[in-house]
């Protein structure tokens, strides 16, 4: 997936400003420890000198940077290439520099910032810092094996933002992680720029069902699972099914499925 130009480890002992310079490559940065910002322009690129890994700009070069990223610990920067950028180390940092390219040119991936908050890309990280100090037998190849995964990651990353663009999408993918809470429709409504009634009408049309019903038909799906697969009593079953009253989730489900929790457990489990 990539061709790794440069891999450098930083950790020096004072903090430092990189003057605005350019890359031909992608520059990809994990601060294990960090405190600081980088100002990017990604509209107006500009090419750096031929086979040279970063390319200093003088005073001279009037381009304004538009656009500021601020890292902390455990963040992750990618910038493009031929984006113009500095950056600013408010700290003694310690980080892991990658200069790549995509082997595949319909690849692609623009400015991005990433808060590793659930440390998903540390252990990454850590091993390629540890894979460059040990410097064992293949260890470039296990290099460009992990950076290969963290493109992934980032790819899938970026995926998910265009999806949560749409403002259906984004109330489907909310629904099917927040069904067993208390839901307000009107709520999500409003938050995807639509007025309740406009909401309904457009969900129903995407997914054949008005809100209300999905959520209903999520509880309904996981409480069947639940009934099959566990030994939970039904009222722990309503409970993780977003039901406070056993007895309302009875009736529900009895409508939904014909038949009561306890008789669908008899006759579905195997």
């Amino acid at each position: 997936m990539v061709n790794i130009k440069y891999i450098w480890l930083v950790s020096p002992n004072k903090t430092f400003k990189v003057r605005r310079h350019v890359h031909n490559c992608y520059e990809l940065i994990y601060y294990f420890s960090a405190t600081g910002h980088a100002s990017y322009n990604a509209e107006n690129k500009t090419n750096a000198k031929p086979d040279s890994q970063i390319d200093y700009l003088d005073d001279s070069f009037d381009l304004n940077l538009n656009n500021t990223f601020y890292f902390e610990d455990n963040t992750l920067l990618l910038i493009p290439p031929k984006v113009v950028h500095d950056e600013v180390q408010e700290k003694s940092p310690k980080i892991i520099d990658v200069g790549f390219e995509f082997e595949d040119d319909d690849l692609n991936l623009g400015p991005t910032l990433f808060r590793d908050k659930h440390l998903e890309l540390l252990p990454f990280f850590k091993r390629i810092e540890e894979e460059m100090i040990n410097k064992d037998g293949y260890y470039q190849q296990c290099i460009k094996s992990l950076v290969d995964q963290i493109i992934i990651f980032l790819t899938r990353q970026s995926n998910k933002e265009i999806k949560k663009t749409d403002p259906i999408t984004f109330a489907v993918n909310y629904l099917d992680e927040y069904y067993s809470t208390d839901i307000n429709i009107n709520d999500i409504a409003k938050q995807t720029g639509y007025t309740p009634e406009h909401f309904r009408f457009l969900f129903n049309q995407r997914v054949g069902m008005s809100p209300k019903e999905y959520v209903m038909k999520k509880r309904i799906d996981n409480a069947c699972n639940l009934l099959k697969e566990t030994k939970y009593k039904v009222s722990d079953i309503a409970s993780f099914s977003g039901y406070d009253d056993v007895s309302q989730f009875s009736v529900v489900f009895k409508k939904w499925t014909g038949m009561s929790p306890l008789e669908y457990r008899k006759n579905k489990t195997i």
